[in-house]
């Protein structure tokens, strides 16, 4: 290089070669000894090297992969059903019996289904369904089953979801199989309850 070249201009040089070879997109440095400082025109522009775009790409996948382990880890998360709905058949029946009250039975699959979840989301789960039961009385009871198994013979379950309504006698009053939206349910199905079946009482002698 010729030694007539200014110390200045040589620096710029290596300055704008070093840009070049990072990959930085900037406009190059105004010379201090000819411009104003008033002047920002020629002011440098931040750039984005390739490094930064590696690095938001792969932000972007793990936070992909974190979405799609949410998405799988909610559908194989285990039944999830109010304080009010008991996993027992059997005690819930004996409350029933005891109290004079009918019993909402629903026989599920576990996990639960993509139609056992929306029946339960959509249906019986959500804001006043929980005081619309209690304010007629049923006793609530959810069974995690399988058609095969010893207790859905009995109870004759060929599909999941079933829901049966028994009446305090333990009678089967009603049944339904498969989904059933909300407003069917609440206005035909659950509502008015069964009767409550009562003892029969013995007819007086007369003249007693």
């Amino acid at each position: 290089m010729p030694r007539s070249l200014p110390l200045l201009q040589m620096q710029r040089m290596a300055i704008n070669a070093d840009r070049v070879v990072n990959g930085c997109r900037c406009i190059p440095r105004a010379d201090p000894m000819t411009t104003n400082d008033s002047d920002t025109s020629q002011r440098p522009l931040p750039g984005r090297g390739p490094n930064e775009f590696v690095r938001y790409a792969i932000l972007g996948v793990v936070i992909l992969a974190a979405i799609v382990v949410w998405v799988i880890a909610r559908r194989q998360s285990p039944p999830t059903f109010p304080s009010c709905w008991d996993d027992r058949l059997a005690t819930g029946m004996a409350v029933g019996q005891v109290e004079n009250r009918p019993v909402l039975v629903l026989f599920h699959a576990s996990p639960l289904s993509e139609t056992s979840r929306k029946l339960l989301n959509e249906v019986l789960t959500g804001k006043g369904r929980e005081e619309a039961f209690a304010k007629h009385r049923y006793v609530l009871v959810h069974v995690p089953t399988s058609t095969k198994a010893p207790l859905a013979i009995v109870w004759s379950i060929q599909t999941l979801p079933t829901m049966v309504i028994l009446d305090s006698a333990g009678q089967v009053v009603k049944r339904h199989e498969g989904y059933i939206d909300a407003s069917t349910f609440w206005n035909e199905f659950i509502l008015p309850p069964p009767p409550a079946s009562r003892p029969a009482t013995r007819a007086s002698a007369p003249g007693s």
